[in-house]
Order: C-alpha cells, then structure tokens, then sequence
C-alpha cells in the first residue's frame, strides 16, 4: 500500500485504560493475570474523652475491622485511632503516622465514618485529600457516601468540611457556655492528674487533700521563706527522692515558682487565667486582660494559709528589689553562694560578685562591686571584701543580738504588727463590699437592657462607668493586699529571730541557712566597714 492510500485510511484507535494505583505499584502479579489486593487503612476517632464515648470509639474499630474483612479484593494494613481527641487538633499522632505510611507507599485506600470524623478544619481536610489523591491514594467517607478519587469529589468535599467545621464551631460555643457557666457559679474547673497536692473525691466534684504531697508543698513554701533560691529547694526535693508534680524524680526551678505562685493552695481559685482566641486555635493563650475571669475565694480546702501565701508572694518582690542592679535596673536572685545577690555597694549601689583568688600559702574567696569592676575606679572606688570577713562579721552581729536579747525583744514586741494587719482587713471588708455592689448595679443594668427599659447604647455607656469603678476598687484591693503581704512578712521575721534570741545559743561558726534566713542585705560602707540589716528591721554595724 502506498504513503498516499495510507493517508486516506481511517486511522485506528486503540483505547489503553487507566491503571489503579495497585495495578502501577504491583506490574507482575498483572502481568502473571492475578489482581493484586488493595491495601486498606481506616481512621477512627471519637469527639470527646468522656468515659461513655469510649465505646464509640471501640464500635468504630470493630466495625472497620469486619468492613475490611468482608471484601475479598481489600487487606487490611492497619486501623489508626485517636481516642478522645479534638478534630481540629493538627497533633493527632496515629492519624500523622497514616499520612506517613501513604508517603511510604505502604497504603492505597482509606476508610473513615465521616468527614467530621477525619478533620474538622475545611482547609486541612481539602489539602489532604488533595495530595493523597495526586498520589492515587483515595478516602472513603461512609456517612457522605463520598470517594475523593471520583470526578467532583473535591467540590462536595469542600462543602461537607464546611458543614463540619460549622457542627465544631456550634459544639465549642455550647462547650464555653457551660464552662462560663460553671465559672460565673463559682466551681473549680482543675485537672488533678499532676497537680500536686489536690484529687478529686469519687464523684469528680470536690477537691481533697493528699496529706502526703501537701507535706511537700508546704515543705517548699517553708525553705523558700528560710531563704532557699528555686534552684535550691528544686535540688532538695530531688536529692530526698520526692517525684514531682507530673511524677518524674527531676525538679525545675520553674515547677518550683508556679507551685509557690498558685493560689489554689491557699484556698482560692482564678478562673479562666488562659483561653482559647478561636475554635480553631489548638494552643491555650494566657488571659492578660482579653477576657473575662473570675476569682473564688475560698472554694476549696487550703493547704497554706493566706498568709503565708502573701508573706511567699512578698518575698518574690522583695528578692526582684534587691537583686535589682544600679546600672540596669534589673537581676535575678541566685543561692549559689549564701551572699550572691546580698551585698549592695554603698558607693554606686551595685551588687557583689564573688572571685576565687590565690595566693602562694592556699586559696581564698573575694566580692567585688560589679560596677568597679566592669568599669574601674573612676565610676566606683571601692575594693575587695574576702569571704571569710563577711563570714565572721555575721556570726560576731548575731551574737551581739544574742548577748543584748533583752533590749532587742523588747524593740521587737513593741511593733505594731498585729493592729496594721488587722486595719488592712478592715480596709479589704470595706473594698469587698463596694465591688458587690457594683456588680449588683450590673446585674440590675442587664435586666434593664434585657426588658427594653434601656437601650444598648445606654447599656454599654453606664456598665463601662460601672466597669472602671470595679476596675480602680480592684487596684485598691491589690496595694492594700500587697501592704498586708509587707507586714505579714515582716511579722514572721520577727518571730524567727524572737525564736533565735530566746534560745541564747550562741553562734560558734558562720551558719548558711541561718544567714540566709535572718538576713536582708548587707551595705558596704568602706573597705573596713559593713552595715548588716536582718529581715525583723533590725540594722547592725561592723568593721572587718
């Protein structure tokens, strides 16, 4: 046949169908006329960790397990659950580890019972079954009848995610409200796993005691108030073998802080001290203000009274003041050594900082003002002190408390600590009083606006003014609560030395846990004199 009658003649077509994403990855069991199987997953997820949805999510394994196993062409490559997690958290670990098998060619088809089982986040759930289906690689939601390897899927994907998104918003919002709810009635919301101290009674209602981790609370607050830094107290608690909060033997500094710092063991509880912005957001931010809280007083049993709680809380400001440097304003407290952070220059206002130095007999330690040596003489003239000076200058001051005790216990019972304190109650009762009624006015300015009787405009003008008032009432409660935290504080000062005087033991050697319990700063006068102040008030001068 010629080129040209070739030309002329229909041209025959030959139609290649598509291969299945088995049919590519496995050529020889084809070629040798036997279909390969279809390598199936199922993800299963429940809404919420309650204890009655934990059979939903065992019904949902179950159920996958028996749907695979009833078709011949499927086998099963694994079942990935999540119990009890949120579909908006991105943190799912099983459901991340069955992305993974599919990069890794280990799956070709997906199970799941809906759309909102899968992600309730619409674009995650698009964008996932997007790239798993670039790869060949399809899912099957039941509920919606729905396969992502079809034509159109994406589109009724897109709108069922929506849906889903929507069902999560709605579900959130009715999970707030009843939280707000519970909050605005005064109940603690408090998650004992690893809190330490505190469990729940049989019922899950009411906080209980653990008597043996409240001695390890107040065995904390206790050191901190003798003068023991976080680092300190941490290091204790793990040389004695006490687990801590979450149940490991190693301490933080920090676990240390937040446990002196929470006011649940006192007694009290701040409501909503954290938040959600969104729905969406799958991290807890800390409520600065954008939020509404709420502050219970006494809504459970205390394991430190309030006033140690507010001595603690004195101590960390007082411990900020100190440290804080002349030159920037700003430091930390360290309990490194028993003077780091306690010797102030007379001259500049500087801390101390201690240095090892030589000589051709032994070794011995020195503090120098940080200013003269960062910058020299010029900016400050003061010179070395030796360790052993400072040491010996205690130990001669606190004896000559000990020697003069009369006089000094005298000075001491005639402090008016008691009357302050209780005049700064009064003050709080009075401030107390004043906010309730506020809030009445509030409550009454709702009503209103609920009836018809105000407008919303009027409603949000009078409750702002309402607001602020609460607002400064709230800051005035603070000052004095801070005042009272001064006294308190300085009234346990005064009983620890009162204690000491009666003793009339006299000190034989420097003492680390008596100094750090008895001291608030020494000032460098000049290089042969020091001026000692112990935390009761009391200011002792010596030469060294």
């Amino acid at each position: 046949m010629s080129m040209e009658n070739c030309a002329n003649t229909k041209p025959k077509i030959t139609i290649i169908p598509a291969k299945t994403r088995v049919e590519r990855l496995d050529p020889m069991s084809v070629a040798m006329g036997q279909k390969p199987k279809i390598r199936v997953a199922a993800y299963a997820r429940v809404s919420t960790d309650h204890e009655e949805q934990e059979s939903s999510y065992e019904a949902q394994v179950d159920h996958f397990t028996k749907l695979i196993a009833s078709h011949d062409d499927w086998t099963m490559v694994d079942i990935y659950a999540d119990p009890g997690l949120s579909g908006k958290n991105t943190k799912r670990v099983q459901f991340k580890r069955m992305i993974k098998d599919c990069e890794d060619g280990k799956i070709d088809l997906i199970i799941t019972k809906s759309v909102s089982r899968f992600a309730r986040n619409t674009l995650d759930c698009v964008q996932t079954a997007r790239k798993l289906k670039a790869d060949g690689i399809g899912i099957i939601f039941e509920k919606e009848n729905l396969d992502t390897l079809q034509e159109r899927s994406e589109f009724v994907l897109t709108i069922m995610a929506s849906l889903a998104e929507e069902e999560s918003r709605s579900i959130s919002n009715n999970i707030r409200w009843s939280v707000k709810k519970k909050f605005q009635e005064g109940k603690v919301i408090l998650n004992t796993k690893h809190f330490l101290g505190y469990t729940r009674d049989k019922k899950g209602t009411v906080l209980k005691i653990v008597p043996e981790e409240a001695i390890t609370v107040r065995r904390i607050y206790a050191e901190f108030l003798d003068g023991k830094s976080l680092k300190e107290i941490a290091e204790g608690l793990e040389r004695d073998g006490i687990a801590s909060p979450s149940g490991r033997e190693t301490w933080h500094p920090s676990t240390v802080k937040s446990i002196l710092q929470n006011e649940k063991y006192k007694g009290d509880c701040h409501l909503q001290k954290t938040y959600l912005p969104d729905f969406l957001s799958p991290r807890r931010i800390k409520n600065e203000g954008f939020a509404q809280s709420w502050y219970v007083e006494d809504s459970h049993a205390a394991i430190i009274s309030k006033e140690t709680f507010d001595m603690v809380q004195q101590e960390f400001q007082n411990r900020q003041s100190l440290r804080s440097t002349g030159e920037t304003g700003c430091g930390k407290f360290s309990g490194k050594y028993p003077f780091s952070g306690m010797i102030v220059c007379g001259e500049c206002g500087e801390t101390y900082r201690r240095h090892q130095q030589y000589n051709k007999y032994k070794k011995y330690y020195i503090w120098v003002c940080k200013r003269h040596e960062n910058n020299g003489a010029e900016y400050c003239k003061s010179r070395p002190i030796k360790e052993e000076a400072l040491e010996k200058a205690f130990v001669r001051a606190l004896n000559e408390l000990i020697g003069d005790k009369e006089r000094i216990l005298e000075k001491l019972q005639s402090a008016t600590v008691s009357e302050i304190t209780d005049s700064c109650a009064t003050v709080i009762n009075e401030v107390n009083a004043e906010i309730e009624k506020l809030q009445e006015q509030m409550m009454e300015l709702l009503m209103k606006r609920n009836n018809g009787e105000i407008t919303d405009k009027e409603y949000e003008q009078q409750s702002q003014q309402v607001g602020m008032k609460i607002d400064q009432l709230l800051m005035r409660k603070e000052e004095i609560l801070s005042e009272q935290g001064k006294v308190q504080l300085a009234s346990y000062r005064i009983e620890e030395v009162t204690k000491l005087l009666q003793t009339g033991k006299i000190l034989e050697e420097f003492d680390r846990v008596m100094f750090k319990s008895l001291v608030r700063k020494i000032t460098v006068l000049s290089n042969k004199e020091i001026e000692i102040e112990f935390e009761c008030g009391i200011t002792v001068r010596e030469t060294l």
